[in-house]
């Protein structure tokens, strides 16, 4: 069987895993006022929310893909299994409904902002280190779960969320942390399944640097360690992904392109690489 090429559908759900750093550092705010945390859950709630209206059919909402949210550095080093659930499961119970400004087409090229109803599934949260070995560790767990009953479904998706390097108790540990991290990843990225290895995909918040989509090799980084650790830890990007991602305008994918970006400075950027990397391809879900 070619790779990458298992359809999402209720007899063989995804799996998809957002990794959300949840330390001290997503404090920091954007230009209007909000916090990496703050973008960082709307993303993801607008992605659940989207997944959620693409899987239903009228009232009724099909088990396509399975979602986890694992929250790690909140309390200090916990890391934490948020929620995971079966998509109907997230329709029929979110957290909170909240009224957001959106904008919506106008019908005449133009657009308009609206208030409209947004269900909640992850709260904004910072407070600690940053204990990123833990949350792959498991993410590892419950891949290993997972296929061990749906070994012949769709390869499980990670996406991780951060803006600094895996730390979890003072400068001496940082490197050590930094290995952990990487080993734990690349362990979870030679997990065999029917369609191929598990997607680890990376998103680097950062208000300073140059941007930077899919890059094929750590020398397009500029030194940046943050960005080199990511980089290590990032699947190629599948043939069937790329169309989604040219889809969202994030069109700098190469042949060897990973799913990463750095320094990304935009909430924009972060909602695309989201919906990118939550994409399960594109035109890939069935009945």
């Amino acid at each position: 069987m070619i790779p990458y090429t298992k359809q999402w559908s209720s007899a063989t759900p995804g799996y998809l895993i957002f990794l959300v750093d949840q330390s001290n550092s997503m404090s920091t705010a954007w230009d209007d006022g909000k916090s990496f945390a703050d973008y960082t859950a709307e993303a993801i709630n607008r992605t659940i929310n989207e997944l959620i209206a693409t899987n239903a059919a009228g009232e009724t909402v099909k088990d396509r893909v399975f979602v986890s949210l694992i929250g790690y550095g909140a309390n200090n080093d916990e890391v934490k299994n948020i929620r995971s659930d079966y998509l109907s499961k997230y329709a029929d119970s979110p957290i909170t409904v909240q009224t957001i400004n959106k904008k919506v087409s106008d019908g005449a090229g133009g657009w308009i902002n609206m208030q409209v109803e947004m269900p909640i599934f992850l709260l904004p949260k910072f407070g600690g280190v940053t204990p990123m070995s833990g949350a792959f560790g498991l993410a590892k767990r419950l891949i290993q779960d997972w296929i061990t009953e749906k070994n012949d479904n769709p390869v499980p998706v990670i996406i991780n969320i951060s803006d600094g390097k895996p730390y979890i108790s003072n400068d001496i540990y940082e490197s050590a942390e930094s290995e952990r991290t990487i080993k734990a990843a690349k362990e979870i990225m030679e997990i065999q399944t029917l369609d191929g290895n598990p997607l680890v995909f990376n998103v680097h918040i950062s208000k300073g640097g140059q941007e930077i989509q899919f890059p094929e090799n750590e020398n397009e980084l500029s030194g940046d360690d943050m960005a080199g650790l990511l980089f290590k830890i990032s699947s190629k990007v599948p043939v069937v992904y790329k169309k989604a991602a040219k889809d969202l305008d994030l069109r700098n994918l190469k042949d060897n392109s990973r799913g990463f970006i750095s320094n990304a400075a935009k909430p924009d950027t972060l909602i695309k690489f989201i919906n990118f990397g939550s994409s399960g391809g594109i035109n890939r879900t069935t009945a």
